[in-house]
């Protein structure tokens, strides 16, 4: 089995092959280069979990060289540098997937948009929208802005201190005509170039890493 291609950074879905579609998210923080590697413990709505050791995992890794699948053992758990991680032995060889679905990360982020018409971009002209979920494969999205299923779209989107630019496709569309904001949007990034791509998982490890440890200070002032 070859795990080069598998870097510090690089985001992983973890299946329970138990014929259903439970999966956790969580990021490499080492690899060993001997068939092992170290994960951060994965987390689902702020709380850490901790999955059997010594059980078969579904792990699939998404790379610079694409998404990767491996089944591996969850080995042990240990604790450094205030983080939990977990080590896991890989058990089979690779597997490539295709697949235009990631993980999305809930969040709210204020969103500048515009439309793309006949490949040309109208930056001066931009409307306003509230990202509800944000992941490196597109994006969910409030605005009062009327926009049809299929339109492609220029986004800025403001993470923190930094900022994504990426272009996407309307897939869905949902009137809320009561609502603060008349319409909800899910969207499909197009050809989502590499360092955009680094900036949003960027912001998304960095916003885990700080809730699970505002997680665990509350916990602590608890006990």
């Amino acid at each position: 089995m070859s795990l080069q291609h598998i870097k510090t950074g690089n985001r992983v879905e973890i299946h329970l092959n138990r014929g259903n579609d439970i999966k956790y998210t969580s990021l490499v923080e080492e690899n060993y280069e001997d068939g092992k590697l170290l994960l951060y413990i994965p987390m689902m709505y702020g709380k850490i979990i901790k999955l059997p050791i010594d059980e078969e995992y579904s792990f699939t890794f998404v790379t610079e060289n694409g998404i990767l699948k491996y089944n591996a053992l969850i080995k042990e758990y240990v604790y450094m540098d205030d983080f939990n991680f977990m080590i896991i032995e890989v058990k089979s060889e690779i597997e490539r997937v295709q697949r235009r679905e990631f993980f999305r990360f809930e969040c709210v982020l204020p969103l500048k948009f515009t439309e793309v018409l006949d490949g040309e971009e109208n930056d001066k002209s931009l409307s306003d929208g509230t990202i509800q979920d944000l992941g490196e494969g597109g994006i969910r999205f409030l605005s009062n802005e009327d926009i049809e299923v299929g339109d492609r779209l220029k986004f800025f989107i403001t993470l923190n201190y930094d900022r994504a630019v990426a272009i996407g496709d309307i897939l869905h569309k949902q009137e809320y005509p009561k609502s603060n904001f008349k319409f909800q949007y899910r969207v499909q990034f197009f050809d989502l170039q590499q360092q955009e791509r680094d900036r949003i998982l960027k912001y998304i490890f960095f916003e885990q890493r700080f809730k699970a440890r505002k997680d665990r200070e509350e916990v602590s002032m608890d006990d």
